[in-house]
């Protein structure tokens, strides 16, 4: 008799669970099976619908005609523009308090310009490669006070460039970084930076732990574009 009341207690807990998930399942079917809306705004007794136009529309009984406003944003129903809904603002109040209301009647110069930010402006520093090519209004008097030109380095700075570069490599020994130095005439820093770093390339892909002359005249060649005084062949230069 215990058992048979329990398992009638049992079977009544799964039925009501069951028909709690059958509410919930015909209340998301009614609002699956709801018609959708429209989005428009309240104009006197008509609702502007955009971009369709206006319509005189009925009005949900679950709506306080008192609170409706001119320009509210109001939901309409697709199937019968019955208005059912009153949609929130577009426009955030906060940002309404940051709107100007008046013009101040006061400038800069009645609090006192700007002749301390004035004074405290840096120095403006520009820097290009390309000076060819810069708008000719950029380099009229007063736009820029003075111009400084650092020319490429000669062949005494390419070889410090090249010894800065080079002392972690493992050279071998007798390597002739002033007859790099002045294989690359015209050159720039960073021109002669990398002709360190394709020296090295050029010992990784044979295996090589040490750099030799070879390398870094390959090297000269390929970030020059031009053959070497060795005339290299380009099978050479690009195995």
């Amino acid at each position: 008799m215990v058992a048979a009341t329990q398992n009638l207690r049992r079977l009544e807990a799964q039925r009501n669970e069951l028909n709690s998930k059958v509410r919930l399942l015909r209340e998301e079917l009614s609002l699956l099976q709801e018609p959708g809306s429209y989005v428009g705004e309240v104009v006197k007794v008509l609702v502007k619908v955009h971009p369709e136009g206006k319509y005189v529309v009925d009005i949900d009984k679950t709506i306080d005609i008192t609170k409706l406003n001119a320009n509210d944003r109001v939901a309409l129903r697709n199937d019968s523009y019955t208005l059912h809904l009153v949609l929130p603002s577009k426009v955030d109040p906060l940002v309404s308090l940051m709107k100007l209301e008046k013009v101040p009647d006061s400038t800069y110069d009645m609090i006192g310009g700007c002749d301390k930010q004035i004074k405290e402006i840096k120095e403006v520093v520009m820097a290009t490669n390309r000076i060819d090519i810069l708008d000719s209004a950029l380099l009229r008097p007063g736009r820029i006070d003075r111009k400084i030109e650092f020319p490429n380095p000669n062949e005494d700075a390419r070889l410090d460039i090249l010894r800065i570069h080079s002392r972690r490599m493992n050279l071998t020994r007798g390597i002739d970084l002033r007859k790099i130095a002045a294989q690359m005439n015209d050159a720039s820093g960073a021109e002669t930076k990398s002709v360190c770093t394709e020296a090295g390339m050029f010992a990784l892909r044979e295996r090589r732990v040490h750099v030799t002359q070879d390398d870094f005249e390959m090297a000269v060649a390929k970030v020059m574009k031009k053959d070497n005084e060795k005339n290299m062949s380009l099978k050479k230069l690009w195995k």
